[in-house]
């Protein structure tokens, strides 16, 4: 019994227990949600309230800076894509450290023949240039070295100097390269500094190479400076080797110019030089074949025709460049004068020929009273040639006005009084030439008239101008190299014009 009563006990101790540990568990779990509950509370009110403070800052700051930009003038801001960014002084001295100590590069470049290593760093160089931008952050980024075969090392860590610190030092000897460069990778003040270079400095030693890079890149008004220099001076300019750098558009455009200031068999000397220069790139043997087909249609431009026959038989036919039929056409066109067969222009390039070696500032007129007068003066030539104008010293006025003149060519002793049956020719004065400085007209004949050697020719020019300059020092004798002529006095002395002074101071011509 007693027994019982205790087992009894015990459930009855054990229940309460159980209970008692529940309601204590219970208890402190509804507590904690309420910790829990009133914790979260706390933190979207005071969330709540920051926000609505920093809106309300924001919304204050952003009327001020309103404000402020209202009441400041408008000023244009730079287009980052097309202007350079020029660095701070202190960016400047950091970059050239780095380039100068090539620290912590992360960017090689293989440069030249050489294959000299030259380190970079990746954020200078796409900050600087699209190209690169797109070279090593685009989807096909190169990771390893770049390999640059096209220029030298020296030239190259220029460049590089220039993206680092904005500056260069530029010469005759890497201006070339470094527009190339600049081109090459769109670093436009590079290539402006490099445009003013070359405009300042273009030279006969430089003037084809520049030439040619004007015109790979497209630089118009460059590529027209420099092709006017090489014209003005295609001799001293053919002589050098940067005739070589010259493509075969740019050779062919400048042998057909029909005014350049040379012997033809020099030209054909420069185009010689150049296929074989293009030959040797190729790595081509430059026999005559060879050399023949690199020159193309550049051979059609060259006028044999205006050469001498000593010329030919010297330094044109044992060549071989030219074919036994082509060698038989020139000859016969020289010998008989037939233009039919000849594949090529049968007329030499114009050329300016001046018979004075001054000009006076005297009036040339036959009456002071009156601004009409006739100047003459009778010539011959050695050679079978074209006349195509001639030159007319221009009023001593400056200003601009009318001016008939009555032009003809008389040959032989006719009578000189035929200068009334002269065509007219009506033009304003503007000032086309220039010798000695002073201003002259040039009257064309179109077409050229055909002139045969060894035959007197008198030029009768009647005009209605005031007073005009006059040449002095004139030479009874002018040879040229492909040609040479004579001068006398005309029959009649009309406004005082003879070979030692007077009108008429230049003849433009091409033998035949």
């Amino acid at each position: 019994m007693l027994s019982r009563l205790r087992e009894s006990f015990r459930r009855k101790s054990s229940r309460r227990r159980s209970h008692s540990r529940k309601g204590i568990e219970d208890t402190s779990e509804n507590d904690t949600d309420t910790l829990r509950s009133r914790s979260l509370a706390s933190s979207f009110t005071s969330l709540d309230s920051s926000i609505s403070s920093s809106t309300t800052r924001g919304r204050s700051k952003l009327n001020d800076s309103t404000s402020t930009l209202q009441s400041r003038p408008r000023q244009s801001s730079p287009n980052p894509d097309t202007q350079w960014q020029k660095a701070t002084p202190s960016v400047v001295e950091c970059n050239r450290t780095m380039f100068n100590r090539q620290l912590q590069c992360d960017v090689t470049f293989v440069v030249g023949e050489s294959r000299a290593l030259v380190g970079a760093h990746r954020f200078v160089l796409v900050s600087r240039s699209d190209v690169f931008f797109r070279m090593f952050c685009g989807p096909l980024a190169e990771l390893g070295p770049v390999v640059i075969p096209d220029v030298t090392e020296n030239v190259f860590r220029q460049f590089m100097e220039f993206l680092y610190v904005d500056e260069v030092s530029l010469t005759p000897d890497n201006v070339t390269p470094l527009h190339y460069l600049g081109r090459k990778y769109d670093v436009e003040p590079l290539v402006q500094q490099c445009l003013e270079f070359l405009h300042a400095r273009l030279t006969c030693d430089n003037a084809c190479s520049i030439l040619e890079q004007a015109h790979c890149f497209d630089e118009h008004e460059l590529y027209k400076t420099s092709f006017e220099f090489v014209k003005e001076n295609v001799k001293a300019c053919l002589a050098t080797v940067s005739v070589h750098d010259l493509c075969r558009g740019c050779l062919e455009k400048l042998l057909s110019v029909d005014t350049l200031e040379v012997s033809e068999d020099v030209l054909f000397k420069a185009a010689l030089a150049w296929a074989e220069a293009a030959l040797e790139k190729k790595h081509i043997t430059p026999d005559a074949e060879h050399v023949r087909k690199e020159l193309g249609h550049v051979l059609q431009l060259l006028r044999f025709t205006a050469m001498t026959f000593d010329t030919l038989h010297e330094r044109v036919f044992p060549t071989g460049v030219l074919t036994l039929e082509e060698t038989k056409a020139i000859v016969e066109y020289k010998e008989i004068g037939c233009p039919t067969s000849v594949p090529f222009i049968c007329r030499g390039r114009q050329r300016v020929l001046h018979r004075f070696q001054n000009v006076s500032r005297v009036r040339c007129t036959s009456t002071p009273e009156t601004a009409k007068w006739t100047a003459a003066i009778t010539f011959s030539c050695d050679r079978d040639f074209f006349l195509h104008g001639i030159h007319v010293f221009a009023c001593t006025r400056e200003t601009t006005h009318r001016a008939s003149l009555r032009f003809s060519i008389l040959q032989g002793q006719n009578d000189i009084a035929l200068f009334n049956r002269m065509s007219d020719y009506d033009h304003t004065y503007h000032h086309s030439g220039n010798n000695d400085g002073i201003k002259t007209l040039t009257i064309n004949m179109c077409p050229p008239r055909d002139m045969c050697s060894n035959v007197d020719y008198t030029i009768v020019l009647q005009a209605n101008m005031a007073a005009c300059f006059a040449g002095t020092e004139g030479m009874a004798v002018v040879p040229c190299d492909d040609a040479s002529f004579r001068f006398r006095d005309a029959p009649v002395k009309f406004n005082g014009t003879t070979v030692s002074e007077g009108q008429i101071p230049c003849l433009v011509y091409s033998v035949r």
